[in-house]
């Protein structure tokens, strides 16, 4: 199949896509009201969450989707005055993806850049004011593919790398209205969460690095995805390789919310209160381990973007050199999602 051929089956999905309704929601991804003979699962009120394969309609990718359990959470914040601040959050059940993000799983919706750009010399899909509320953005042309891809690792199996927050959640919403599912990123709560998968938030020694973690330690650039142990959630990569993008901005969960005895993952969120301070957790394989522990993490400032080599430039889908070790890893929640899909 033709490139603009896949990419007319992937908009003629996006142009179809529809909110879920009762009936579809029984047969529903990752849901089963039997519980499972085997395997993984988690049990939710009168459902059990499993894990399943995110099909990327149109295109042979796909992202392995596991279930994280509802739980209570110490989530551990910068420290303050030298001592280390705990706050206690309350999380709901929620998928998140067994890997980061992927070449393979982003270069379907990469691609769309040049197919809108033939679409418009074709005067095909014309936006005008009865349709561009609907408007699917897609990302700026790619002129230099080896500096994105090739330079530091670039196989279809290696984590996606030099993205931005923006073409991060583009991504996600581009999921949601091929599948009628929505995905978002995580926020700092739910992937500390995750990373954690139930262990105590303390450091992780350096010497287990070596078998859950690419660091500075045994790598020069990013790896392929899954090629080290998993935590015991069964979620790969969570601290090294790239750092992940989240929904969160700079700065502190507000002093207001501390005073209360328990937070929610969906209160506890650090909403961005400037255009490019925003959170990348989890260190990468240019960091040491010690700063890839599952609370580290990077804020994003204008670096990221002073040295993005793609004419015109591209700021909010690219990043510079700064950006080579940030990628990401989408996440679905079944309940309360719409309060975090931003």
């Amino acid at each position: 199949m033709s490139k603009i051929a896949l990419s007319l089956s992937l908009l003629v999905c996006i142009s179809h896509a529809v909110e879920l309704t009762s009936a579809q929601a029984d047969n529903e991804l990752g849901i089963t009201k039997t519980q499972p003979s085997s395997g993984y699962y988690v049990a939710y009120e009168d459902v059990y969450l499993i894990p399943y394969s995110l099909v990327i309609p149109g295109t042979e990718s796909s992202i392995e989707m596991v279930p994280v359990p509802a739980g209570r959470f110490k989530l551990s914040l910068p420290p303050e005055n030298g001592k280390q601040q705990l706050v206690e959050v309350d999380v709901l059940p929620f998928w998140i993806a067994k890997t980061e993000t992927t070449w393979k799983q982003y270069e379907p919706f990469l691609n769309l850049g040049s197919v809108f750009r033939q679409f418009d010399q074709l005067k095909i899909r014309q936006i005008n004011s009865d349709n561009e509320i609907d408007g699917v953005t897609a990302p700026s042309l790619i002129y230099d593919k080896d500096y994105r891809m090739n330079q530091y690792g670039g196989t279809p199996d290696h984590a996606l790398g030099t993205v931005s927050q923006f073409g991060a959640k583009a991504y996600t919403k581009y999921l949601t209205k091929l599948t009628s599912t929505p995905y978002r990123l995580p926020s700092a709560v739910e992937w500390q969460y995750a990373a954690n998968a139930n262990r105590k938030p303390t450091a992780t020694p350096a010497g287990v690095f070596n078998k859950t973690a690419w660091t500075r330690n045994n790598s020069k650039t990013r790896q392929k995805v899954a090629t080290k142990f998993s935590n015991p959630w069964g979620i790969y990569d969570m601290q090294g390789n790239v750092a992940e993008w989240v929904l969160d901005g700079q700065g502190l969960i507000p002093s207001t919310l501390l005073n209360k005895a328990t937070l929610n993952s969906l209160t506890a969120v650090v909403w961005p209160t400037e255009y490019r301070k925003r959170a990348a957790l989890g260190g990468s394989f240019l960091d040491l381990p010690k700063d890839c522990q599952t609370d580290s993490r990077k804020i994003s400032g204008a670096s990221l973007y002073e040295e993005e080599p793609m004419l015109p430039h591209s700021p909010h889908w690219t990043t510079s050199m700064a950006g080579q070790a940030i990628g990401f890893r989408i996440v679905r929640r079944r309940v309360f999602f719409h309060a975090l899909s931003v």
